[in-house]
């Protein structure tokens, strides 16, 4: 307990010591002298507010961006910033989750993700910092209290919602990286049970749910089909697959199951070719792969397989949001990712999510942003001609084609979302996902504490300081010192740190 209120207490001893001996030069020191010893002058509020701001924009701007925003000072000094933010927080992650960094894998692919996290950190700390520069230079000619904290809090709200934003399409660009490239998935799957007919009975039990008459009626037939999903030729790590159908039409020739298959996931599918398997020896074997997979389900669902007969269906998966159309859901996706992340602060800052797998990250941005829901494919001629999801709208547009099918999905495993991640081998890299909501808000974060710490030291100074002439010599050295172990004091005998 004590040693945390130490702690603390010298953490911002120590923000305030890193103002006063970097941020504040010789002169800036004297101007911070002479504003003290003026600050309790017969002034209006007003007045001695904005004499308080211009005295706390020279601080925080003064040295180190008091040049042209787009020049090399100011954004070195913006770059230097931002990395040592990140350092700062990386470095408490490491010691509060070794176990985490332990399990990196510092391969070329993970140096890059780092870096590149990196990048999107300096140059959105970049923009904030320009933006906290306008806000500020904005309180000072307003003049009056009332619309200088205006300014200030429009410029914390517009910080957070400019990186949702802003880290939201980083997330969705750093995706695009990892999964729009082709990449080949195999499905080996059985032939489909022969379809039976539905009775008027089971019409009833089955689609009691359904009050559109027009998509029940048309229903005629019910079957399942089973199999397994792997990818690249490797057979040790196979996803189990199963599903039941209900068609307008008897699904039983191998190419509309090859149109079921393709419906697997909502990505660019490309390359399909299905063949049968007839070698009896490789049977046997995927036979025994099949029954591994899980025996549960192997029992419910794969009855009389005997009499089935097995296909190899490839195909190429790749998961660009241009080519399929899907760019919208995909930002909503993501955006719903970093909203969730902001939501979270600050618990979401220290939380067990520092450094995410890049596998996880990518299921959550590809995922659609609703909820799954039961697949329909509309056929023109024998022909598949769309794929939908069936909502109740859904519902009413499937029920206009000439043939359809609708069919759900149940995996014996976590299947990979809309199989983005097959055969990709991404799970040994992490991404550190909410170390930049943190590194990202330090430096708004600092400039304004550094704010609070003048004003703390101006009440100080005017209420403690002034009249005693040692102590003032003492303090007019390290105001900001003072007023960060004031502050540290402070917050930790009310329990707030």
């Amino acid at each position: 307990m004590l040693t945390n209120f130490l702690t603390n207490v010298m953490l911002f001893a120590g923000i305030g010591a890193f103002l006063d001996n970097v941020f504040i030069n010789v002169a800036e020191r004297q101007k911070i002298a002479i504003y003290l010893e003026n600050g309790v002058a017969d002034l209006s509020l007003n007045t001695r507010f904005s004499n308080f701001l211009k005295r706390a924009y020279s601080i925080i701007f003064g040295r180190f961006f008091s040049k042209s925003i787009f020049s090399f000072g100011f954004i070195f000094s913006a770059a230097i910033i931002s990395l040592f933010s990140f350092a700062i927080v990386i470095t408490f992650q490491t010691n509060l989750y070794p176990q985490i960094f332990s399990e990196i894998k510092y391969d070329s692919t993970q140096i890059i993700l780092i870096i590149s996290f990196i990048l999107f950190n300096v140059i959105f700390d970049y923009f904030t910092i320009v933006q906290t520069k306008v806000f500020i230079e904005a309180s000072l000619k307003s003049n009056t209290i009332s619309r200088s904290i205006l300014f200030i809090a429009s410029d914390l709200i517009v910080t957070m919602n400019t990186f949702i934003l802003a880290y939201a399409a980083f997330l969705l660009l750093v995706v695009q990286v990892f999964i729009s490239y082709p990449i080949q998935a195999t499905v080996l799957v059985r032939e489909s049970e022969p379809p039976t007919k539905i009775t008027a009975d089971e019409e009833r039990r089955i689609f009691e749910e359904i009050e559109n008459k027009e998509y029940r009626n048309k229903i005629k037939y019910r079957g399942s089909m089973s199999g397994a999903l792997f990818s690249e030729k490797d057979m040790s790590d196979l996803e189990g697959l199963y599903f039941s159908y209900y068609s307008t039409f008897d699904p039983s020739n191998p190419e509309i199951q090859a149109s079921i298959i393709a419906s697997l996931a909502s990505l660019n599918i490309s390359n399909f070719d299905m063949n049968q398997i007839t070698d009896e020896r490789e049977v046997l074997n995927i036979e025994n792969q099949l029954k591994q997979l899980d025996q549960r389900l192997y029992l419910i669902t794969d009855q009389n397989d005997e009499m089935r007969e097995i296909y190899n269906v490839t195909f190429d998966v790749d998961g660009s949001v241009l080519k399929n159309g899907s760019l919208d859901p995909a930002y909503t996706s993501a955006f719903l990712l970093a909203d969730e992340l902001e939501d979270g602060f600050p618990a979401s800052l220290i939380g067990p999510i520092g450094l995410p797998r890049l596998s996880s990250l990518i299921q959550s941005v590809v995922s659609p942003a609703y909820n799954p829901l039961p697949t329909a494919i509309c056929f023109e001629r024998r022909l598949p001609i769309g794929r939908m999801l069936l909502s109740e709208q859904g519902i009413e547009l499937i029920s206009r084609c000439e043939d359809f099918i609708t069919f759900d999905f149940v995996w014996v495993n976590s299947l990979d979302t809309d199989l983005a991640l097959v055969g990709r081998n991404l799970s040994p890299y992490r991404i550190p996902f909410n170390t930049l909501l943190v590194t990202s808000m330090l430096p708004t974060a600092f400039f304004y504490l550094s704010i609070i710490l003048l004003a703390i030291a101006t009440l100080l100074f005017s209420k403690v300081i002034r009249g005693t002439n040692r102590v003032k010599v003492f303090f007019l050295r390290a105001p900001l010192s003072i007023a960060g172990l004031f502050l540290g004091v402070l917050l930790g005998a009310f329990g707030l740190i």
